[in-house]
C-alpha cells in the first residue's frame, strides 16, 4: 500500500471519528478544529502521529468509553487494532 493511501485512510478515519463525536454532542466544532490543528502540527514538525481520538482524550474532551463507542460504530463490534495501542 502506498504511503499516500495510508495517509488518506488515516485522514478519512479522523474525519469520520470527529463527525460522529460532534453529531453525538461529545465535542464542539471548535474542539475538533483545535485537535485537527494539533494533529497537523505534530505531523509537520516530525512528532509522533496521534489519532484524533487520542488528542480529544488527552484534552479530556471525550472519555475512553465515548471513544470506544464511536470506534464500534465505525468498525463494528470488534476490537479495532488501534485500541490495543496507546491511541
Amino acid at each position: 500500500m502506498a504511503i499516500d493511501s495510508i495517509w488518506e485512510d488515516e485522514e478519512r478515519e479522523g474525519y469520520r471519528f470527529g463527525s460522529i463525536a460532534y453529531s453525538r454532542g461529545h465535542v464542539t466544532l471548535e474542539q475538533i478544529q483545535q485537535a485537527l490543528a494539533e494533529q497537523v502540527e505534530d505531523n509537520v514538525t516530525g512528532r509522533q502521529h496521534r489519532y484524533l481520538s487520542t488528542i480529544l482524550k488527552e484534552k479530556h474532551w471525550i472519555t475512553a468509553e465515548q471513544e470506544e463507542s464511536i470506534l464500534v460504530e465505525m468498525f463494528g463490534d470488534v476490537k479495532h487494532p488501534r485500541q490495543n495501542s496507546s491511541n
